[in-house]
């Protein structure tokens, strides 16, 4: 076989070789609503986000972390994705993405009692990194917002001491007078306790 032959023997297994890799990788990634023009990138992620939670609620947080990521790259503005992905890192041990994620969600979110509520995760997630003053500041942040739980109430009082309840209410009234943001259908939907339940954090 000359120079040529050779060359194009390899060019056609390399074709060969990307047709079935392809053909692979098609059936690999599945779809959960393909309609032609009906496509809803809503719905899609709405799919997405049972997936993943069918296997966060099986220990697999990776491959549940996987769905999530495509979730929120059709509803980027849907807060559950988010905070589902973030506690998939969390009970990976992979804190600096959980906070990552937490944190870009408390900008989503629209209620202060949500915030709050991601506040309090992320003070978690910096309390497990060692960051203590960080977590403190978060729970402080968590209060202020009008989150509450006796979790809460019990790592603020084991860093305080003693309490400032005078602070705190006017922290809490500067809060939720600036609390303007139109709250997500998921907020509307969902209490932070239920979701904290069903998140199971490690």
């Amino acid at each position: 076989m000359n120079r040529y032959g050779v060359i194009s023997f390899i060019l056609l297994c390399g074709i060969i070789t990307g047709c079935t890799f392809g053909s692979v990788n098609s059936h690999d990634i599945e779809r959960y609503y393909v309609s032609g023009d009906s496509f809803d990138p809503v719905i899609e992620s709405g799919y997405l986000i049972q997936a993943g939670i069918t296997e966060y609620r099986r220990g697999d947080y990776l491959d549940a972390s996987v769905y999530f990521q495509r979730a929120i790259g059709f509803d980027f503005y849907n807060p559950e994705p988010h905070l589902l992905l973030a506690s998939c890192y969390y009970n990976l041990g992979w804190y600096n993405m959980a906070a990552f994620e937490f944190d870009r969600t408390t900008f989503i979110l629209g209620s202060s009692e949500w915030r709050g509520f991601v506040f309090y995760l992320l003070g978690r997630t910096y309390e497990k990194q060692g960051k203590l003053d960080d977590a403190y500041g978060k729970y402080k942040e968590a209060r202020a917002s009008g989150y509450s739980s006796p979790e809460l109430e019990q790592k603020l009082k084991n860093e305080e001491g003693v309490n400032d309840p005078g602070t705190e209410e006017n922290e809490l009234q500067d809060i939720r007078t600036q609390d303007k943001k139109k709250s997500t259908e998921f907020e509307k939907k969902n209490r932070p306790d239920e979701f904290y339940k069903a998140i199971k954090l490690k």
